[in-house]
């Protein structure tokens, strides 16, 4: 038996090419349905826009600083994955392209959803926008309509803090229009009624001071104003977007962010008061003191995004929540200050109020209205140029998102991919072939080659007949020119074969009386075994050998047939005492053959050749030839078994793809309980094409074409 311990690639390649049809049927398969799928498969259009986010900055109130990229780009993602946008973009389609097909489909948002994708280019802020459509028109249609809803988008959410701005300017400006009316009037009934024009230096000095006051009061009142409104429409963004969200969520603090706040306020105090003694924009201390300021507004805003992830567990990339406490946060931070600085006017106010109220009555008075006329003035004229200031800005905005590439209808369809597709059905078939044929290699347990015998046993294969062209196995019927192959065509490659084994004889069955006589078995009927006992007599004839051939299947001969000649008188005529051995004995065409024919089939074959009269004709004639080559019958008859008892050497035929390795193996168990393991195995009708001997028989001249000649 051979080693298996390793991977033998040329077994594999062997058994591969005995399979081929497996191989060849599977990949035809798989190709065939592949292309029949491509055929029938809709073809499927894919059309790309690219639009370039860029991050917002806010200039409401307070200065604000610009936004992370990565959240800004995260923010966009998730605002144009909502559902919200997919039907603005429904709506806009329909407006503008009414006739379109994925319009007319039961469920248009759906499809509209499930065909475009949004993906971010590496680390840039630019969004690659995708549409797939079974119309190349479409898709690029509906990928243009995505990057200008997402451009409109995103104008409408940069223009709403500063709408809801202007909104509550527009509401004050009357009134401070008003104010300043009635002062104006007031001012000028009192100088006529009270004949006082002019004001002494002294107060003058004062109300100057009061005025410069109610500047700093007035400006710090509505920047307040104006970070409420801010502050409350950034909360009902956040209520919309996430409406189970609580809004006290934006009041929780960290202990750090309490300490920069606590300074931040400080500075702001500070720097409030230096503004009242009048000190100049570029004064060292303001300059420092506003430095400070914005490293703490930084430390702040850092400082809250890490708090908003890591504590309040809004760390998802794609969530847009996060931003918007962020910015919440930061408001309420900027409101804190406001008040703070409008609390230390206030207590300020009292102050000026004092002095005010020390003056002469009559000055008082007049410096009482004029300050009321000057204030009034103030915030007349800051409200007008803060509302001047925002309709610029929203005329301006432009928002974040702008297209950089219109897609434009494909020439060629992403799905299916015929290429592609045939290439992995290629290999597809290919390995479903394989895993075919070694499924049927574990089914099949037939001896199909020289291989497989080594497997099972270590009795040797002293042979191998390859297969005989057209030949059907089992119940094929053959010319005399076929079935004596040997003799009519004997520079064939089967002829060849069996010079091989006539001269492996050779080296087995020597006998010290003369001649050798082989006993030619099979373990079932249809092997073969007649032929090769035909064939190989007229082998070793050919090699000036006396040669005798001997029928001994009484039950089912073949040999007169293969020889085309009468049996009627025979061994079985021989061994019943009928006839004399010379008259049972016939000479045939081929020279130096000699053919003893089975005779009349018995009745009972086995106790015939069971007798030891047998056993004394094959002593008597193995003094007479040199080769004597007895055919008999199967092993499943006992016939055989008295026949191995009479002669010494036995081969054992097995034809490959008929015999079942099992079988095979009871058969040279049987032989060896019987008398010995036979001297070698005969491997019959073997499949050479695609193996070793299909290159070793060319070699020598030996082919196809020779033995159809």
């Amino acid at each position: 038996m051979q080693d298996n311990s390793y991977f033998d690639f040329s077994r594999f390649l062997t058994v591969l090419r005995r399979r081929q049809w497996i191989l060849y049927s599977s990949v035809a398969i798989i190709l065939i349905v592949t292309i029949i799928f491509v055929m029938l498969t809709p073809k499927v259009y894919q059309a790309t826009t690219k639009i370039l986010i860029t991050p917002r900055k806010y200039s409401l109130g307070v200065e604000r600083m610009w936004t992370e990229d990565e959240k800004t780009i995260a923010n966009e993602i998730e605002m144009l994955t909502s559902s919200s946008f997919i039907h603005r973009v429904f709506e806009r389609l329909k407006k503008e392209t009414p006739d379109l097909p994925i319009l007319k489909k039961p469920s248009p948002e759906y499809e509209l959803m499930k065909n475009y994708s949004v993906m971010p280019l590496g680390k840039s802020n630019v969004i690659r926008i995708t549409f797939n459509s079974n119309h190349p028109e479409e898709a690029a249609i509906v990928a243009n309509a995505i990057a200008n809803t997402a451009v409109e988008f995103s104008l409408e959410f940069e223009k709403n803090e500063i709408t809801q701005v202007k909104r509550f300017l527009e509401e004050q400006i009357p009134k401070a229009e008003e104010r300043l009316k009635k002062a104006e009037i007031a001012l000028e009934e009192y100088k006529k009624k009270s004949g006082i024009i002019s004001i002494s230096e002294h107060v003058k000095s004062i109300t100057n001071e009061m005025t410069n006051f109610n500047d700093i009061y007035n400006r710090a009142l509505v920047e307040y104003s104006s970070k409420q409104v801010e502050l409350n429409a950034l909360k009902a963004k956040l209520d919309n977007i996430k409406e189970n969200l609580s809004s006290q969520i934006v009041e929780v603090t960290g202990r750090y962010i309490n300490d920069l706040r606590d300074k931040l306020v400080s500075l702001e105090r500070d720097l409030t008061l230096y503004e009242i003694e009048g000190l100049p924009p570029n004064h060292p201390k303001i300059v420092e003191i506003k430095r400070d300021i914005e490293d703490l507004k930084k430390k702040l805003k850092d400082e809250i995004s890490r708090f908003t992830a890591d504590t309040l567990g809004l760390s998802d990339p794609i969530s847009i929540t996060g931003d918007l406490i962020d910015r919440i946060m930061e408001t309420e931070i900027d409101l804190l200050v406001l008040k703070t600085k409008k609390d230390v006017l206030e207590s300020m106010r009292e102050k000026y109020l004092k002095k005010i109220k020390s003056l002469p009555e009559k000055e008082t008075r007049l410096a009482e209205l004029q300050r009321e006329y000057d204030m009034a003035s103030d915030i007349y004229k800051l409200l007008t140029e803060k509302y001047e200031e925002f309709k610029i800005e929203e005329a301006r905005k432009v928002g974040n998102v702008r297209v950089i590439e219109y897609a434009t209808p494909p020439s060629f369809p992403v799905k299916p991919k015929k290429k592609l597709s045939l290439a992995l059905a290629l290999i597809g078939g290919i390995i479903l072939g394989i895993i075919g044929i070694t499924l049927v290699e574990l089914i099949d347990t037939t001896v199909k080659d020289e291989a497989d015998i080594e497997e099972i046993t270590d009795t040797p294969v002293i042979g191998i007949i390859p297969h005989l062209e057209n030949h059907k196995k089992g119940n094929g019927v053959l010319s005399i020119t076929e079935r004596l192959i040997v003799h009519y065509k004997p520079q064939s490659s089967i002829s060849e074969a069996y010079k091989t084994l006539r001269a492996n004889l050779d080296f087995i069955g020597t006998d010290k009386e003369g001649g050798r006589a082989y006993l030619i078995t099979s373990a079932i009927p249809q092997e073969g075994k007649s032929s090769i006992v035909a064939n190989l007599a007229i082998s070793t004839a050919q090699a000036d050998n006396k040669t005798l051939i001997i029928d001994a299947d009484l039950r089912q001969p073949m040999i007169h047939r293969i020889f085309e000649m009468e049996h009627t008188e025979g061994l079985s005529e021989y061994l019943i005492g009928k006839l004399s051995i010379e008259k049972v004995i016939r000479d045939c065409d081929v020279e130096n053959l000699w053919i003893l024919p089975s005779g009349t089939v018995p009745p009972n074959p086995a106790e015939l050749l069971a007798k030891d009269k047998f056993k004394k004709l094959i002593n008597t004639l193995m003094k007479r030839f040199d080769y004597i080559f007895i055919d008999s019958p199967p092993l499943i008859f006992s016939d055989t078994r008295y026949l191995v008892s009479h002669i010494k050497n036995v081969l054992l035929v097995a034809r490959a793809g008929l015999i079942k390795k099992e079988i095979l193996i009871k058969a040279l168990n049987t032989l060896k309980n019987i008398s010995k393991p036979p001297e070698g195995i005969v491997l019959n009708d073997v499949e050479y094409r695609g193996t070793h001997y299909h290159y070793y028989y060319p070699y020598y001249g030996y082919s196809k074409r020779e033995e159809r000649q």
